[in-house]
């Protein structure tokens, strides 16, 4: 059972009348300042003010503590930063690289791949362990932010589904900007299934103060406690491992070990960039954090010209922009896949099939290398060196691997005896093998074996079918390197 089936999307009550006043001074002195609207001079009703935090869909889970409420809820957050960064990534192949779109979807795709590290180590943090899974492996419709699905670009659904995910609360929009996002619901969410992501990281900014009174950089959710629907409690004392985490198994920007070049350096942890990652030693830097990732996500940056664009504004004006003209994407198949799945397109081209086989397996290399390196002490010599070869051996599938493979992937047929240009195959992402626990190293590194041996035998079967290039010689130098 994964977290999200753990949990309840839920709409709290309407407030009791005998809450109005002080609901009234909460609502228009604080939530218009909620998500990156810190100074705003927009000036909203009450009543849309009372059914934006309604509308919110706070996440509920019927946990017995705080504690486990939070570690249930960071569960569901890394199984949706998961997806959704995969879910980027494929939409980012189906865009030619001369046109901008792609370089967005990249982007937010790393960013998401950051909020997904920052997660682990919040976590980590609360004394758990890394998770690893991603939302579609249990889907059900009442939890997800919206149903995973892996589509191109040259469909508006598709960014109009990635902009309901990371939008903030209507009200909060401009008139015209109201009017098109309720027009994208009214088509793609007619049932108010889709979940703003947001809300998940405003429960966990409760769960994580200190007490009901509004704290640090996202006072507003204080306001939140006015309403009846959820618990009001807090994550209680947080002892001195947790902390101790942030020294020993959190990725950390501070972290040193080799590159490519066999050179002693900073690793790649500081290529995410602009994405938030964080690494947790205290309670007000889980907060900091907690706001941080849903700012990234949903604030409006024309509150603030200075900002840097939000997913939801990156998407929206992409969206408003156009899309790429036919001639600047790919026809990617939809949900692709090796096996015959309703609602999906098996891959049935011989070569695009063995090379998706092989990119699901770098693919489970990559996550399973990261399991394994945030179950490895930073303070132990030898384990922080095993650490470091791990870090590298996930950024070369996500840098080398996995992008190679995408660009030999898309330039076959999907279906055997068809054409690319009518519709191309698109990597499967396939997530067949439970990743063990981080917790266990010697199940970990017994299951990169066997990846890496499924690998060999793989890029085999590439050859038998005369497929010859750089990247499958570059893995396989690489894997000659990790298993000689």
């Amino acid at each position: 059972m994964t977290a999200l089936s753990r949990l309840n999307w839920t709409l709290p009550r309407r407030v009791a009348p005998t809450f109005g006043r002080r609901l009234e001074t909460l609502l228009l002195t604080t939530l218009p300042q909620s998500v990156g609207l810190a100074g705003s001079s927009r000036v909203f009703h009450q009543e849309a003010l009372v059914d934006a935090v309604l509308n919110a869909g706070l996440p509920i889970a019927p946990s017995t503590t705080p504690h486990a409420e939070a570690r249930a809820l960071l569960e569901a957050a890394a199984e949706i930063e998961h997806a959704l960064l995969v879910e980027y990534l494929y939409a980012a192949y189906s865009v030619k690289p001369q046109h901008g779109l792609r370089g967005i979807l990249i982007e937010v795709a790393i960013q998401e791949m950051a909020h997904f590290i920052t997660v682990q180590n919040l976590l980590l943090f609360l004394g758990g362990t890394p998770h690893l899974d991603r939302q579609d492996i249990s889907p059900n419709p009442d939890l997800d932010p919206f149903p995973f699905r892996l589509s191109g670009a040259a469909q508006a659904q598709t960014l109009e589904r990635f902009i309901l995910a990371e939008m903030p609360d209507l009200a909060m929009l401009p008139p015209d900007d109201q009017a098109r996002l309720s027009d994208i619901r009214a088509r793609l969410d007619p049932d108010g299934r889709f979940r703003r992501v947001g809300a998940l990281y405003a429960r966990l900014y409760w769960l994580f103060q200190d007490g009901p009174h509004p704290q640090g950089p996202w006072p507003e959710v204080a306001s939140l406690a006015e309403l009846d629907g959820f618990p009001k409690w807090q994550i209680g004392i947080l002892g001195n491992e947790s902390a101790a985490s942030a020294e020993t198994l959190q990725a950390s920007r501070d972290e040193v070990g080799p590159r490519e070049s066999g050179e002693q350096g900073e690793i790649w942890w500081q290529d995410y960039g602009s994405g938030v990652f964080r690494t947790i030693s205290s309670r007000v830097d889980a907060l900091a954090a907690i706001h941080a990732i849903a700012v990234q996500g949903e604030s409006l940056s024309e509150q603030d010209p200075s900002a840097e664009p939000s997913h939801f504004q990156r998407f929206l004006d992409a969206l408003k922009a156009g899309l790429p003209p036919p001639n600047q994407t790919l026809a990617l198949a939809e949900n692709p896949t090796l096996k015959t799945v309703a609602g999906a397109t098996q891959i049935t081209d011989a070569v695009a099939a063995a090379l998706c086989a092989l990119f699901d397996n770098r693919y489970q290399i990559l996550m399973a290398s990261l399991a394994a390196a945030l179950g490895y002490s930073r303070i132990d010599a030898a384990e922080n060196a095993r650490r470091q070869l791990l870090v590298g051996w996930a950024f070369y599938e996500m840098r080398s691997s996995l992008r190679g493979l995408a660009g030999q992937i898309v330039r076959r047929p999907a279906l055997a005896g068809g054409a690319p240009a009518t519709l191309a195959a698109g990597p499967t992402f396939g997530w067949d093998d439970a990743i063990p626990s981080p917790a266990d190293a010697s199940a970990l590194e017994e299951h990169l074996a066997e990846l890496h041996a499924r690998a060999s035998r793989l890029l085999g079967d590439l050859r038998d079918l005369g497929v010859q290039s750089q990247i499958l010689t570059s893995i396989e130098a690489e894997d000659q390197r990790r298993y000689p």
